[in-house]
Protein backbone atom coordinates (compact mmCIF):
# COMPACT_ATOMS: atom_id res chain seq x y z
CA UNK A 1 0.00 0.00 0.00
CA UNK A 2 2.48 2.56 1.08
CA UNK A 3 4.89 1.66 -1.92
CA UNK A 4 2.22 2.35 -4.25
CA UNK A 5 2.50 5.66 -3.35
CA UNK A 6 -0.73 6.51 -1.68
CA UNK A 7 -0.02 8.70 1.19
CA UNK A 8 2.60 10.18 0.12
CA UNK A 9 3.68 13.28 -1.73
CA UNK A 10 1.29 13.38 -4.93
CA UNK A 11 4.13 13.94 -7.26
CA UNK A 12 5.51 10.71 -6.12
CA UNK A 13 2.65 8.87 -6.27
CA UNK A 14 3.81 6.55 -9.47
CA UNK A 15 7.38 7.16 -9.53
CA UNK A 16 9.53 4.49 -8.45
CA UNK A 17 11.98 6.64 -6.76
CA UNK A 18 11.75 8.17 -3.15
CA UNK A 19 12.26 11.60 -4.87
CA UNK A 20 13.01 13.49 -1.30
CA UNK A 21 14.25 13.26 2.31
CA UNK A 22 10.76 14.15 2.85
CA UNK A 23 9.02 11.28 1.28
CA UNK A 24 11.55 8.70 2.58
CA UNK A 25 10.83 9.90 6.44
CA UNK A 26 7.44 10.06 5.26
CA UNK A 27 7.88 5.96 4.23
CA UNK A 28 9.19 5.68 7.92
CA UNK A 29 7.28 7.20 10.48
CA UNK A 30 5.00 4.22 9.16
CA UNK A 31 6.98 1.88 10.64
CA UNK A 32 7.35 3.60 14.37
CA UNK A 33 3.78 5.12 15.99
CA UNK A 34 6.46 6.35 18.88
CA UNK A 35 7.86 8.44 16.16
CA UNK A 36 4.15 9.94 16.02
CA UNK A 37 3.83 10.90 19.95
CA UNK A 38 6.87 12.04 19.87
CA UNK A 39 6.32 14.27 17.10
CA UNK A 40 2.93 15.43 18.71
CA UNK A 41 4.42 16.14 22.17
CA UNK A 42 8.14 17.37 21.33
CA UNK A 43 10.59 18.68 18.57
CA UNK A 44 8.01 21.16 16.97
CA UNK A 45 10.62 23.84 16.71
CA UNK A 46 13.31 23.17 14.01
CA UNK A 47 16.58 22.52 14.36
CA UNK A 48 17.42 23.60 10.61
CA UNK A 49 17.35 26.86 8.80
CA UNK A 50 15.57 25.17 6.13
CA UNK A 51 12.82 22.81 7.89
CA UNK A 52 9.65 25.15 8.51
CA UNK A 53 8.23 25.00 12.04
CA UNK A 54 4.80 24.47 10.73
CA UNK A 55 5.84 21.69 7.73
CA UNK A 56 4.26 18.38 8.69
CA UNK A 57 7.97 16.74 9.41
CA UNK A 58 9.58 19.13 11.46
CA UNK A 59 9.31 16.94 14.76
CA UNK A 60 10.34 13.91 13.18
CA UNK A 61 13.63 15.38 11.58
CA UNK A 62 14.00 17.26 15.40
CA UNK A 63 13.90 14.14 16.90
CA UNK A 64 16.38 11.89 14.58
CA UNK A 65 18.46 15.04 14.50
CA UNK A 66 18.64 14.95 18.50
CA UNK A 67 18.63 10.81 18.43
CA UNK A 68 22.14 11.49 15.94
CA UNK A 69 19.87 9.24 13.55
CA UNK A 70 19.82 12.24 11.05
CA UNK A 71 22.59 14.77 10.20
CA UNK A 72 22.34 18.10 8.29
CA UNK A 73 25.12 19.07 6.23
CA UNK A 74 28.25 21.06 6.39
CA UNK A 75 26.27 24.15 5.77
CA UNK A 76 24.08 23.57 8.89
CA UNK A 77 21.20 23.03 6.58
CA UNK A 78 19.20 19.93 6.27
CA UNK A 79 18.16 20.06 3.02
CA UNK A 80 15.05 18.23 3.25
CA UNK A 81 14.19 18.36 -0.68
CA UNK A 82 17.13 16.65 -2.08
CA UNK A 83 17.16 13.12 -3.29
CA UNK A 84 18.43 9.97 -0.51
CA UNK A 85 21.17 8.04 -1.83
CA UNK A 86 21.64 4.76 -1.51
CA UNK A 87 24.30 5.27 0.77
CA UNK A 88 22.43 8.09 2.65
CA UNK A 89 19.39 5.67 3.43
CA UNK A 90 21.71 3.09 4.68
CA UNK A 91 23.38 5.16 7.25
CA UNK A 92 20.10 6.34 8.74
CA UNK A 93 19.40 2.90 9.25
CA UNK A 94 22.83 2.04 10.74
CA UNK A 95 21.90 5.05 13.18
CA UNK A 96 18.68 3.51 13.96
CA UNK A 97 20.35 0.67 14.91
CA UNK A 98 22.82 2.13 17.25
CA UNK A 99 19.78 4.52 18.68
CA UNK A 100 17.73 1.05 19.46
CA UNK A 101 20.84 -0.21 21.08
CA UNK A 102 21.54 -3.18 17.88
CA UNK A 103 25.11 -4.25 17.85
CA UNK A 104 26.43 -2.43 14.72
CA UNK A 105 30.32 -3.46 15.09
CA UNK A 106 30.66 -5.69 12.28
CA UNK A 107 34.06 -5.25 10.66
CA UNK A 108 33.49 -6.13 6.83
CA UNK A 109 36.08 -5.20 3.66
CA UNK A 110 33.81 -4.08 1.03
CA UNK A 111 34.43 -6.06 -2.16
CA UNK A 112 32.75 -3.74 -4.39
CA UNK A 113 33.47 -2.74 -7.94
CA UNK A 114 32.37 0.48 -7.41
CA UNK A 115 34.00 0.99 -3.67
CA UNK A 116 35.93 4.00 -4.28
CA UNK A 117 32.35 6.11 -4.77
CA UNK A 118 31.54 5.09 -1.35
CA UNK A 119 31.83 8.13 1.43
CA UNK A 120 34.18 7.95 4.10
CA UNK A 121 31.66 9.08 6.01
CA UNK A 122 29.37 6.08 4.95
CA UNK A 123 31.92 3.60 5.22
CA UNK A 124 30.63 1.54 8.07
CA UNK A 125 26.85 1.88 7.55
CA UNK A 126 27.16 0.36 4.25
CA UNK A 127 29.36 -2.53 5.64
CA UNK A 128 26.67 -3.11 8.13
CA UNK A 129 24.02 -3.20 5.81
CA UNK A 130 25.40 -5.34 3.62
CA UNK A 131 27.11 -7.71 6.11
CA UNK A 132 23.42 -8.27 7.72
CA UNK A 133 22.02 -8.56 4.05
CA UNK A 134 19.60 -5.76 4.95
CA UNK A 135 20.24 -4.40 1.15
CA UNK A 136 22.53 -6.65 -1.69
CA UNK A 137 24.43 -4.84 -4.71
CA UNK A 138 22.91 -4.97 -8.24
CA UNK A 139 23.94 -7.57 -10.71
CA UNK A 140 27.41 -6.60 -11.47
CA UNK A 141 28.48 -6.38 -7.91
CA UNK A 142 28.00 -2.61 -7.31
CA UNK A 143 26.60 -0.40 -4.69
CA UNK A 144 26.02 2.76 -6.30
CA UNK A 145 25.99 4.61 -3.26
CA UNK A 146 25.45 7.80 -4.82
CA UNK A 147 22.51 6.73 -6.94
CA UNK A 148 19.18 7.96 -5.67
CA UNK A 149 17.01 5.14 -3.63
CA UNK A 150 14.74 3.61 -5.09
CA UNK A 151 10.99 2.68 -3.74
CA UNK A 152 12.10 -0.65 -4.26
CA UNK A 153 15.51 -0.64 -2.18
CA UNK A 154 14.13 1.23 0.62
CA UNK A 155 11.56 -1.91 1.26
CA UNK A 156 14.20 -4.22 0.61
CA UNK A 157 16.05 -2.50 3.57
CA UNK A 158 13.30 -2.13 5.73
CA UNK A 159 12.00 -4.69 5.56
CA UNK A 160 15.52 -6.84 6.41
CA UNK A 161 16.07 -4.43 9.57
CA UNK A 162 12.46 -5.04 10.77
CA UNK A 163 12.84 -8.87 9.81
CA UNK A 164 16.75 -9.70 10.77
CA UNK A 165 17.65 -6.53 13.49
CA UNK A 166 14.51 -5.71 15.59
CA UNK A 167 12.92 -8.98 15.88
Amino acid sequence: YLLCGHNLHKASRFTSKFTTFEHFYRFLIHFSPLLITLYITFFKKSTFPDVPNDAWYTGFVGWANKNKIVQGYDTGEFMPNLNVTREQMMVIVYNYAKYLGKTTDVIVRLNYDDKAEIHDWAEKAVGYCTARKLISPDENNNIRPTDPATRAEVAELLMNFVTKIMY
